[in-house]
C-alpha cells in the first residue's frame, strides 16, 4: 500500500512493479516506526511509565523539536491529502520516522537510561508516547494494520479516553503553537555537522571511540550558530569533541560559489539563460550573502533569489581538515596524545561489554559482576576510566585477571577483534 501511493500509480502513470522496493517501503519506514515503538514500550515497561499529557511543557529541546516535527508532518499531511497528492505524503512519513529514529531517540537515550524517574527522563517518555500515538493516528490511512496495532497497545495507558480502533479517530489538526522553524533549521544543522564530522573521521582516518580535542563551526550567520550551541550537549558526545569554536569568518575556511538552478530558472527566462547563468556564476560573496538574507539581486532585468541559485561550498586551500556543506562547515584538529588514545580504548572495551551483555540476553537494568582479562594498552585503559567502565555498563563488583582462563561468571567470552590485543569478559547478575 504505500509502496504504492509513493508510486508514479497515483498520478495515473506506467508502473513497473518491485519487489525490491516493496522491501525498501518496510525497510525505510515500517521497520524503523516499529523499532521506535518497541523502544519505548521495552524501557517504559521497564520504568513503569503512566502518561500525564504533559509533554508540551518539556524544557528539553530535542522534545519541543520532535513536536515541532510532529505538528509540521500533520500540516503538510492534511494540505496535502486536501489536494489529492498522495504521492507527496509517503516522503514526508519517511523523513519524520528518520527523524524520530536516528536523531530524536538516538540523542535521546540518556534520558531514557537514567536511574528512577527524574523529570527530564519523564517528559521525555511523555513526548515519545505522544509522538507515537499521534503517529499511530496519521500512518492509518496509509499504514493500517500497524497503526492499529501500535494505537491499541500504547493506548491502554489512556483509559476511558481510548477509541476501540484508531480508524475511529478523528485524524490529528496541526498545532501550531508547537511549530517551531528555527528549532527544526537548527536540528537540521546538527544533522548535517554529525554527519560530516563521522565523515572526516573517516577521512583522516581517527576512530569515533578517539576524543579529538577542538572542532571549528563555521557559519557567516550568528544566529544560526547560537541556535546550534544549544544543542551541543547532544553532538557533543556523539561525535566525542571537547572543545566547540563557533566562527563566523566563513571566508577564512570555505570558498563559496554559485551556479544557476537550471530546472527552475530556465522555465522563466529561456533563451536568456545561457547569459544569465554566466553572471550568477561571477556573484560575490556579498552577493551570496544578500541572496541568503533573503534578497534578491537584479541580473538583466529578471529578479534573481535564491532558489534559483545553487550555492556549493568547499574547503579553501584543499584543507583536509575541513569538510563543507549548505547548512554548517567544519574544520577539526586532528593532533593526539597518548591520553586521548587511552580514553579511546576505554570506549572500546566498554562497548564489548555492553555486546557480552547483550550476547547475555540480561536485563536491560540488570547490575553485573564483572570479570576482565585485557591485554597491553587495553588494561592500562579501563584502569584509567574504571568509573565511567563501571557506570555504563552497570557493574557493581570489577575484578581484573592475568589470564583469559581465569575469567568467571555464569556468561563467559572471549573476544579477538580487537586491534590491541585480546579482551576476555565474564559476567554475573548481582541480585
Amino acid at each position: 500500500r504505500l509502496y504504492l501511493i509513493d508510486s508514479p500509480a497515483v498520478k495515473a502513470e506506467e508502473l513497473r512493479f518491485s519487489d525490491k522496493g516493496v522491501r525498501e517501503i518496510v525497510r525505510r519506514i515500517l521497520l524503523r516506526w516499529w523499532n521506535a515503538y518497541s523502544f519505548f514500550t521495552s524501557y517504559g515497561s521497564i520504568d513503569g511509565f503512566k502518561p500525564r499529557g504533559d509533554y508540551a511543557q518539556s524544557p528539553n529541546l530535542l522534545d519541543q523539536w520532535i513536536l515541532s516535527k510532529t505538528h509540521t508532518l500533520i500540516k503538510k499531511t492534511n494540505e496535502e491529502m486536501a489536494a489529492y497528492r498522495l504521492y507527496a505524503v509517503v516522503p514526508e512519513l519517511l523523513n519524520f520516522i528518520e527523524s524520530l529514529t536516528n536523531t530524536y531517540i538516538r540523542f535521546n537515550r540518556p534520558h531514557f537510561w537514567k536511574d528512577g524517574m527524574p523529570e527530564d527522563k519523564r517528559y521525555a517518555y511523555e513526548t515519545l508516547f505522544y509522538v507515537l500515538t499521534t503517529l499511530s493516528k496519521v500512518m492509518a490511512p496509509f499504514a493500517p494494520f500497524l497503526s492499529e496495532e501500535t494505537y491499541l497497545n500504547l493506548s491502554r495507558a489512556l483509559g476511558a479516553a481510548r477509541k476501540e480502533s484508531v480508524h475511529l479517530e478523528l485524524f490529528p489538526e496541526a498545532d501550531t503553537k508547537l511549530i517551531r522553524p528555527s528549532l527544526e533549521q537548527a536540528v537540521a544543522r546538527m544533522d548535517a555537522l554529525v554527519m560530516m564530522g563521522r565523515n572526516l573521521r573517516e577521512k583522516i582516518k581517527i576512530k569515533t571511540k578517539i576524543p579529538l580535542k577542538s572542532m571549528k563551526l563555521i557559519h557567516r550567520d550568528r544566529h544560526a550558530l547560537d541556535e546550534l550551541r544549544k544543542l551541543e550537549m547532544y553532538f557533543q558526545d556523539e561525535l566525542n569533541i571537547r572543545k566547540f569554536d563557533y566562527v563566523t569568518d566563513e571566508e577564512n575556511y570555505v570558498q563559496v560559489t554559485a551556479k544557476a538552478n537550471f530546472p527552475v530558472l530556465g522555465k522563466r527566462v529561456g533563451p536568456q539563460m545561457k547569459a544569465i547563468a554566466g553572471k550568477i556564476a561571477q556573484f560575490t560573496n556579498v552577493d551570496l550573502e544578500r541572496l541568503e538574507g533573503g534578497a534578491s539581486i537584479d541580473v538583466d532585468g529578471e529578479k534573481i533569489t535564491l532558489s534559483d541559485v545553487e550555492i556549493v561550498r568547499s574547503a579553501s586551500g584543499n584543507n583536509p581538515n575541513i569538510s563543507a556543506h549548505q547548512l554548517i562547515s567544519i574544520e577539526v584538529d586532528p593532533s593526539l596524545s597518548d591520553e586521548q588514545i587511552l580514553e579511546g580504548l576505554s570506549r572500546e572495551v566498554m562497548r564489548k561489554i555492553q555486546q557480552a551483555r547483550k550476547n547475555a540476553d540480561l536485563k536491560l537494568d540488570a547490575r553485573i559482576s564483572l570479570t576482565l582479562y585485557l591485554e597491553g594498552k587495553l588494561l592500562e585503559a579501563a584502569r584509567a576510566h574504571e568509573a565511567t567502565l563501571k557506570q555504563e555498563t552497570l557493574t557493581t563488583q570489577l575484578t581484573y585477571v592475568d589470564s583469559e582462563t581465569a575469567v568467571k561468571g555464569t556468561h563467559t567470552e572471549v573476544v579477538t577483534d580487537v586491534e590491541e590485543g585480546k579482551i576476555a569478559i565474564g559476567l554475573a547478575v548481582v541480585a
